[in-house]
């Protein structure tokens, strides 16, 4: 959790999208991944919990994120605003039934 750069407020709210397929003659297989990155600003800290709520991940709503480095914690105040990346991906494949 940090503040965001220059170059991550230019590129608040923009996607990266990647898809893959099998080959033609392979197993059907497929995968897909999309990335964002969005700008929040830390509405609450709870350092008992480990806990942040942020503003800005969703429309008109609060998120409360679980700290995975509850240490970072120390280093953001209510009101700051920080970088979130995001990365959601999906894979499949077929294997045949012996």
């Amino acid at each position: 959790m940090r503040k965001p750069t220059a170059e991550e407020l230019a590129a608040a709210g923009s996607t990266l999208e990647v898809a893959a397929k099998a080959k033609l003659g392979e197993m059907p297989a497929g995968g897909a991944a999309i990335g964002k990155i969005k700008i929040a600003t830390v509405a609450s800290i709870d350092k008992a919990t480990q806990t942040i709520v942020l503003n800005g991940l969703a429309p008109d709503s609060s998120t409360t994120l679980q700290a995975k480095y509850p240490e970072n914690l120390a280093y953001v105040k209510v009101g700051d605003t920080v970088v979130v990346t995001t990365l959601e991906a999906f894979a499949t494949n077929v294997t045949r039934v012996p």
